[in-house]
């Protein structure tokens, strides 16, 4: 395996492990990026146009709408440069491509982390039927009506949901081109799709449930209709057996339907109550949580609620950055799944495995876009992280198939 291989292969296994992993090898990656980069300029080839990602501008209208909402709010200095710090997923996000262009191996690397992630699955599973957590003890557990939730090595149920949404997804793909592609490779990529499955439907994270089975269909009526339809009537039939079959599942719908979440519904007045006070440019990018406490009282919501972010992820860049904020946020987000979505098309049929690794891409993307119905998830650096290795997927290929020099 190629040492670009290696470095994507280990930084895309630390996203399933934690958040420590994580950071060391996103440092690792952009330190070889760097080399690479130097390399590069010591043979003459000076062109930045080998690192761009086709509309590099796109990042600039939501950072300036950032920065805005912490000028005319009263946040200090230090919580601006914090925010502002957050953004250095993007730099990982170029190194990645820088990485990914050199490493013509995917397919071979692809295998490890199949294992990687099967092991990372079981251990998930293992949580609630054992009733502990085997690294962090019982007191760890989160335990609500209708079961004990599992985080797996990631700790926190509702991360681990939407972070495993991306493995699970790019399987997806590969699993509906697998069998033009290499049947050697179906049974196991069909085996940890199955655990990676299990695995999120444990964590009991609802909305990522929800974004799932509405991406896995969309992506499905993408690559054929028959799919597609198929697809539904096997999803119909799915929940009816778990809803009758499985009194954990049961109850957690029932929790749900019968007025469970009203604490998330406060959480959504209140942050539409800061985005009435400062509609243009929001109350400061971030600095909804410590707002909350005095937008309760102001909504008049009831005493000892949660106090965290929106739970909503339109609705928290809203109320932090205002209109300009949500604008630039949707700006960059829509020119990527408008990319992916291009990119799959562009690639022949014959390439099975980079056109089902680019139908995972763009399913991976409309399940965040949908995920963040019910959760702040681009707040979560994790899934910044795993945004920026799709991203970086989809701009190489992009660029392979000429498809990012075309106007989008």
């Amino acid at each position: 395996m190629k040492i670009e291989s290696l470095l994507v292969f280990l930084f895309a296994a630390s996203l399933l492990i934690s958040q420590s992993l994580m950071d060391a090898f996103s440092a690792l990656v952009c330190l070889a990026a760097l080399w690479q980069i130097f390399k590069r300029s010591r043979e003459g080839d000076l062109s930045l146009r080998k690192y761009s990602v086709g509309f590099d501008w796109i990042w600039l209208p939501f950072a300036i709408a950032v920065v805005l909402s912490f000028l005319f709010s009263d946040s200090s200095f230090d919580q601006a440069l914090a925010v502002l710090a957050e953004l250095k997923w993007i730099f990982t996000l170029y190194a990645l491509v820088v990485l990914l262009e050199r490493a013509d191996d995917l397919e071979r690397a692809f295998r490890p982390y199949l294992w990687v992630l099967g092991v990372c699955c079981l251990y998930a599973l293992a949580i609630p039927f054992l009733g502990f957590d085997p690294l962090r003890g019982q007191n760890t557990l989160q335990v609500i009506p209708g079961g004990v939730r599992t985080g797996g090595f990631l700790g926190q149920a509702i991360v681990f949901a939407h972070s495993y949404s991306f493995p699970l997804t790019i399987l997806w793909g590969l699993l509906i081109l697998s069998l033009r592609w290499n049947q050697k490779i179906l049974l196991p990529t069909l085996v940890v799709f199955i655990l990676n499955s299990l695995a999120i439907l444990f964590s009991f994270t609802r909305g990522v449930w929800l974004a799932l089975a509405a991406a896995l269909t969309t992506s499905a009526f993408i690559y054929r209709k028959s799919l597609g339809i198929a697809i539904v009537a096997t999803g119909v039939v799915l929940v009816a057996g778990l809803y009758f079959l499985w009194p954990d599942f049961q109850n957690r719908i029932h929790y749900g339907l019968q007025g469970g979440d009203q604490e998330r519904v406060w959480i959504w007045r209140a942050n539409l109550a800061m985005w009435n006070d400062s509609p243009i440019f929001g109350v400061g990018y971030g600095q909804n949580t410590d707002l909350l406490p005095a937008y309760y009282k102001q909504v008049g919501a009831p005493e000892n609620l949660l106090v965290s972010h929106a739970h909503n992820q339109y609705l928290n860049v809203l109320a932090g950055a205002g209109i300009i904020g949500l604008l630039g946020y949707l700006l960059f987000q829509g020119y990527f799944l408008i990319l992916s979505l291009k990119t799959y098309l562009k690639i022949p049929e014959r390439e099975y495995f980079e056109k089902g690794l680019l139908l995972g891409c763009v399913t991976a993307h409309i399940s965040f876009l949908l995920g963040g119905l019910t959760e702040s998830n681009y707040e979560h650096s994790k899934i910044k992280y795993c945004l920026a290795l799709v991203w970086a997927l989809v701009v190489v290929f992009a660029k392979k198939y000429n498809v990012i020099r075309e106007r989008i």
